[in-house]
């Protein structure tokens, strides 16, 4: 008979905790692409309200701002 990683008979370790260890890190993984999709948002709104002369300044263009928001997943 095999195993699988999630049926293999415990060696003196907790399943329960690997699980309880596996949820919070992948509701911590989440959390992390909620706060970033979320600082993306915020950056993209600043970005398009800049005048094309401030965007010019730190060398963006409208189109720049427009192209790395298509890519973003938001």
């Amino acid at each position: 008979m095999t195993y699988s990683p999630y049926d293999a008979p415990e060696s003196g370790t907790d399943a329960s905790g690997r699980v309880t260890a596996r949820a919070v890190g992948t509701f911590q993984r989440i959390a992390r692409s909620v706060r970033q999709h979320l600082r993306n948002r915020r950056d993209y709104r600043y970005l398009q309200e800049l005048p094309d002369y401030m965007l010019d300044d730190i060398g963006l263009t409208r189109g720049d701002v427009r192209s790395a928001a298509r890519r973003l997943p938001f």
